[in-house]
């Protein structure tokens, strides 16, 4: 190792020291090469190895400062890869849940719409029923009233019936008394015809004979 590798990697110890005290207490039980202050000075660290390579003619510490840079850029891809994943798997958790709540909305409005038409349906039937039960008691009424006109024009016949019988009857009757009567008018004149008949004096033996001279 050359003395100009050895003053900066030594240089470079004696610089991370500090950081790599607060990689200790900051960064505990987390990876420390993706810590942001860590990537910016192992970046710093492989320039100044390429520098003073490049300077001292020390290619062992040019390339050394090319694969840390190197490290350095893999672990910045890697880094931001890491953060696009996260980004898109924020993003993509976002629409998850707003296509969980308008899902949740839909079905909301889908039950609050069914129980409208199971309330509609419900006051259809029921008015439906009522206007049945209506249209009963509307017919029911209708046949009663219609029973009542019919036992009226029934009574009505009857009583016709029964007045009709009754003035024949009389009729009859005073038919018969008028025959009865007539039928004892004709007795009696036969009767008196015959005692005048019988009452009257004989013509041979009530009559004067001639007188002789």
């Amino acid at each position: 190792m050359t003395i100009a590798a050895t003053l900066v990697k030594s240089g470079l110890v004696a610089a991370r020291l500090p950081l790599t005290v607060a990689e200790v207490t900051l960064r505990r039980g987390t990876e420390a090469e993706d810590w942001p202050p860590s990537i910016a000075f192992d970046a710093f660290g492989a320039t100044v190895k390429e520098v003073v390579g490049s300077l001292a003619h020390d290619h062992t510490l040019v390339e050394e400062g090319r694969l840390t840079r190197a490290k350095v850029d893999e672990v910045r891809r890697s880094t931001e890869l890491e953060t696009r994943a996260e980004i898109l798997q924020d993003h993509a958790d976002a629409q998850l849940t707003q296509r969980l709540e308008a899902d949740a909305a839909r079905r909301d409005a889908a039950a609050r719409r069914a129980d409208a038409r199971k309330r509609t349906a419900r006051q259809a039937k029921s008015e439906a029923k009522r206007n049945a039960d209506e249209r009963l008691e509307r017919e029911r009424q209708r046949g009663t009233k219609a029973d009542r006109a019919t036992k009226a024009a029934t009574d009505r016949r009857d009583r016709a019936v029964r007045t009709q019988r009754a003035t024949a009857e009389r009729t009859a009757l005073a038919e018969e008394r008028e025959a009865l009567a007539a039928k004892d008018a004709v007795r009696r004149i036969s009767d008196e015809l015959e005692t005048a008949t019988s009452d009257a004096p004989s013509s041979s033996s009530g009559a004067p004979g001639p007188s002789s001279r």
